[in-house]
């Protein structure tokens, strides 16, 4: 923005005051009232319905006027730029004001200060309104009294059905730290009081003086889960004091993660700050839920906590008198090292001394923990597993049982992406089994919601119940994701999985798998990065990364990640890898080699398909081979890149064409004419990404190429559409002209919403768009948090600034 022009023949330019993901704040003056005002530029595709978000911001703020919230005085639009002119309110935000000046202002000062913020709220849930993005940084405190006032209303949602909301339903909008359960967890019934939940974060940051949301770890997956399943302590947990006490009951019946057991409203959590005569309650479902908090362990008696220190000093007394050594205790945080950064063989020793010298519930903790560890390492000895079973029938009983349901669950949805429907069955009749015992057992929410998803699943499974409601559950879209066949498919389950089950590392193995059959290299490695810091002990996800290095040729790669695995015999012998390695010594022509493992390799480990691909393997140089057995070869060369082969191949089933006339084998051989086409498109679209070097010559061939893979199924289609978007991007990073063209109508129409938006923030980045690509990285980013999105728009805001600095020096 040119600083020495007035914007709309009126407001004069001052100072930029910040800057956002939907744009950026300027301080300017309007030249008719001779006042400050701030201005908000908001960047903006014009065929997108994010200018209705923006024009609906400035309805809301001159719609509702109260003292504590922002007034709208104008709105107009420049091209595809708008510009919504607020009152300018000088002060501090709450967020900064915590971080800079700790407890400088008394308890009734913050009560004051958190009463007017309800205030506001209220106000707006009065209208009809429910925020859904209170944050610190949206209030600011004003002198002289420190009164606030609420600042956004960029992602406000209508409940009366007054105002149309735009934001999709399965789209998850607001700030991670400061989000809801039921913003996360769509299934979780919503109700009125979703403003109650952020109002008990930032008053609990603000009451304890925290420079960040108490659920903030700094990472977006893990703060999700920490706001699903963590139970924060009293806001202040060492107090004799009445009110204090009085403050924390408050603030945890507003942070309950169920929202009928949660304060009832935004006005009640008010009067309940105001009024000390009233009586905490949640809603009308359980009236007492708050009150019971004083019964938890940490407001133990006066005379228990006494008696419990006298038995602990006794103890201590005892062992130092006889001459042997005090056990060091170890803090919680030595005890919950993670396994990436603790040799996982010298947590089993120390656990397994646990086991054999302590008694009662420090036993069956350290059985507890021993037992997630074994399971963690189960791809790195066979024993592993069994082990890891055993332990679990030795921890508590209630965990032992949610334990073995969260094992069979997982292997029912192995079982089901291998289609091994005996065993599928089999396990779902243990699920049922195991939960059945768990009916009359006190769980917690977390707990309850796994337990209700399990017996879905396995209800689906064995009377093919209705598919809704596997919706939404974690556990339930990760069964649906490896029951599904197309990848659109695929990719939407696994992000809602991602962000309901954040902990659960399958979730990241099928969708490394996903990112790489899609082309999506850069998030498969993000994808590998990250499950390498859950959980290092997978041999899968090694496996993963190597089918895709053998599918572009990169076979170094391939080669040392089989030095890795040749430490541990249990890793030779495990099925897919063996698979794996025969593909790769037929890529690197050791035929002889790849025989004698085929006539080795135990045939019991390998699944149906595994088996079949092992006989087509060894028999490939027969000539009596069936037509099916033609067909799948052809698909095994295509994998492995053997193009003469596949060709020849492909000469040979037209052939036996002829002597049928079955519409189905020439669907199939369609098929894979295509399937060949399009990997040979792929291999030369990478050969020109490694070299660097493409001519007129090569484009047409590929265009050519393009042009015969022909729609004969979703699947395929949907891989050349990748091909064809990821090399435009390609041609684009590196300034090349005359590159294919890509149908975006198409594109929306075969891929999911993440993809698309991920695709085109690339495209617009690297065509120097950058303001456009911004929004679109938020889309993606609000469907599937992600630390590289972040990382690109940084980049982006650097490049975005970079160049309107120069247009500045320019016009001077």
């Amino acid at each position: 923005m040119a600083k020495s022009r007035l914007l709309h023949n009126r407001y004069k330019w001052e100072k930029m005051l910040g800057q956002g993901g939907m744009g950026k704040v300027y301080l300017m003056t309007d030249l008719r009232t001779q006042k400050q005002v701030a201005v908000k530029e908001c960047c903006c595709p014009q065929e997108d319905n994010v200018a209705e978000r923006i024009k609906r911001e400035y309805y809301f703020m001159t719609k509702i006027q109260h003292p504590h919230l922002i007034r709208g005085l104008d709105f107009f639009q420049i091209q595809n730029r708008y510009f919504i002119v607020m009152e300018y309110v000088q002060g501090i935000t709450l967020c900064d004001f915590v971080r800079h000046h700790p407890k400088s202002i008394s308890l009734e000062k913050q009560l004051q200060i958190m009463m007017q913020i309800c205030d506001a709220v209220a106000t707006l849930n009065r209208s009809g309104i429910v925020h859904r993005d209170i944050k610190p940084e949206n209030i600011i405190l004003t002198p002289p009294d420190l009164a606030p006032k609420l600042l956004d209303f960029g992602i406000a949602k209508a409940i009366n059905g007054e105002l149309a909301t735009i934001t999709k339903t399965d789209n998850i909008i607001g700030t991670p730290d400061y989000m809801t359960p039921e913003q996360i967890d769509r299934s979780i019934k919503s109700y009125e009081n979703l403003d109650v939940f952020s109002l008990g974060i930032v008053f609990y940051q603000f009451l304890a003086w925290l420079p960040e949301s108490p659920f903030s770890t700094g990472r977006i997956v893990s703060t999700i889960d920490r706001i699903m399943h963590y139970e924060l302590p009293p806001v202040f947990a060492k107090t004799k004091d009445n009110k204090q006490q009085r403050i924390s009951q408050i603030i945890s019946g507003a942070l309950r993660k169920d929202p009928s057991e949660r304060i009832e409203s935004v006005h009640m959590l008010k009067k309940l700050l105001g009024d000390e005569s009233l009586k905490i309650c949640a809603t009308k479902k359980q009236d007492s839920a708050i009150e019971n908090d004083a019964k938890t362990p940490w407001k133990l008696s006066r005379n228990l906590r006494i008696a419990f220190w006298i038995v602990i000093n006794s103890i201590l007394l005892i062992m130092l008198t006889l001459g042997k050594p005090v056990r060091q205790i170890t803090t919680i945080k030595e005890e919950l090292v993670s396994t990436h950064k603790t040799d996982p063989t010298q947590l089993l020793k120390y656990y397994g001394r646990e086991v054999k010298t302590q008694k009662g519930s420090r036993q069956k903790w350290a059985y507890a923990k021993r037992s997630n560890l074994l399971y963690q390492m189960r791809q790195l000895k066979k024993d592993n597993m069994k082990k890891a079973l055993q332990d679990a029938q030795k921890m508590e009983r209630v965990k032992s049982r949610i334990f073995l349901v969260r094992v069979h669950v997982l292997e029912l949805i192995l079982k089901t992406k291998e289609q091994d429907n005996q065993q599928v069955k089999k396990l779902a009749a243990r699920i049922l089994q195991e939960s059945a015992l768990l009916k009359n057992k006190h769980l917690g929410f977390a707990d309850r919601r796994f337990i209700k998803c399990a017996e879905n699943i396995a209800r689906h499974c064995l009377e093919n119940t209705p598919r809704n409601t596997l919706l939404n559950t974690g556990y339930g879209d990760l069964y649906l994701c490896c029951s599904a066949s197309q990848l659109g498919q695929k990719i939407v389950f696994l992000h809602q999985a991602q962000l309901l089950i954040p902990h659960e590392e399958r979730v990241y193995l099928e969708l490394l798998d996903v990112y790489i059959a899609c082309g999506f290299f850069d998030k498969a490695q993000e994808t590998y990065d990250l499950l390498k810091k859950m959980n290092n002990s997978l041999v899968e996800m090694d496996f993963l990364m190597a089918k895709k290095h053998l599918a572009v040729g990169e076979f170094h790669k391939v080669k040392e990640t089989f030095r890795k695995w040749k430490t541990n015999v249990w890793q030779k012998q495990t099925s897919w890898v063996q698979v794996l390695r025969i593909k790769y010594l037929l890529a690197t022509n050791n035929q002889e080699l790849a025989k004698r493992v085929m006539q080795s390799i135990d045939r019991k480990q390998l699944t149906t398909k595994q088996q079949a691909t092992v006989e087509l393997l060894k028999n490939y140089e027969h000539s009596q081979m069936t037509f099916a057995g033609h067909l799948a070869l052809a698909d095994i060369w295509i994998e492995l890149s053997f193009f003469p082969q596949a060709q020849e191949l492909l000469k040979k089933i037209q052939q036996l064409l002829h002597d049928t006339k079955e519409n189905e084998a020439n669907r199939s051989f369609q098929r894979l004419k295509c399937l060949c086409a399009l990997q040979e498109l792929r291999f030369m679209v990478k050969k020109i990404m490694s070299t660097h070097r493409v001519d007129a010559q090569t484009m047409k061939k590929i265009k050519r190429k393009i042009k015969a893979i022909s729609d004969v199924g979703r699947p395929i289609d949907l891989l050349k559409i990748l091909t064809v978007a990821n090399f435009r991007i390609w041609c684009l990073q590196n300034n090349v002209d005359n590159m294919p063209v890509l149908d975006e109508q198409r594109l929306k129409e075969i891929v999911d919403n993440y993809a698309f938006f991920y695709i085109k923030a690339r495209e617009y980045y690297y065509k120097g768009e950058y303001a456009t690509a911004i929004l679109y990285w938020d889309k993606a980013n609000d469907i599937i948090p992600s630390v590289h999105f972040k990382n690109m728009q940084k980049r982006a805001f650097a490049k975005l600034t970079e160049s309107k600095n120069n247009e500045t020096r320019y016009a001077k």
